[in-house]
């Protein structure tokens, strides 16, 4: 786990993160008072350390897209809190479906680990993995603005990388964007389920008519000022 401090417009926040191996994706995790807001979860033992040690009493889950890296934590960490979950339409009709939570990509990586290094990761991983769904609680289409743990966040449609693509702002100057921009990789467009022309003629558009001082905060990698990103088409 490691964390920052982000200065919004209105507010500061302390952001935790950790990070799931071995795709490098984010976890966010902020806190005020006794309610904690979890986004992208993965399972970690770290975060019911944390959210004990920092008496936790309420949980809410918001997800930036429907990808396993960044839903695999959210049946999990509803073992331990009743949590509410918040997220794209098309990201819930995808995760309520047990062939959309597909680990494809991670079984891949492990299996090219293990090739490397002889490990046994792949064949772990594919004895112990159970199928699932999630239901979602709290949908949107287009736009919509929550107040959630006494944060107010906008969520806004990002489709391209998968239907469920969004971003979440918060003071209008954070923005968690998941997997729809990263500054030290082009969005990948090549999943089945990409739509690379809706990106293109949308989401594209919409981020380059973005201020460029604006903090972006990713589904991998770390926080960038939108000018400082590297693969802006």
């Amino acid at each position: 786990m490691d964390q920052f401090t982000l200065k919004g417009n209105n507010n500061t926040y302390l952001i935790y993160r950790f990070i799931f191996e071995p795709v490098k994706s984010n976890m966010y995790v902020i806190i005020k008072k006794n309610e904690a807001l979890v986004i992208d979860p993965c399972e970690n033992e770290g975060l019911i350390l944390l959210l004990k040690e920092k008496y936790i009493k309420k949980v809410s889950i918001i997800l930036t897209h429907e990808h396993y890296d960044h839903t695999s934590g959210v049946n999990w960490l509803r073992t331990y809190y009743n949590a509410k979950l918040y997220c794209q339409a098309e990201c819930a009709k995808a995760i309520a479906i047990k062939h959309k939570n597909n680990p494809a990509l991670i079984a891949l990586v492990w299996a090219d680990m293990d090739k490397r290094d002889g490990g046994n990761r792949y064949k772990t991983f594919k004895e112990n993995f159970k199928p699932y769904t999630i239901q979602a609680d709290v949908t949107f289409e287009e736009c919509v603005e929550w107040n959630i743990s006494g944060i107010t966040i906008k969520g806004l449609s990002t489709p391209g990388h998968c239907p469920g693509s969004c971003f979440y702002w918060i003071d209008d100057n954070l923005v968690f964007t998941g997997d729809t921009i990263l500054q030290d990789a082009p969005i990948i467009l090549k999943f089945p389920e990409s739509e690379d022309s809706i990106y293109m003629s949308k989401t594209l558009p919409y981020i380059k008519s973005l201020n460029r001082n604006i903090m972006l905060i990713p589904g991998h990698g770390d926080p960038f000022l939108l000018k400082d990103a590297n693969y802006l088409g």
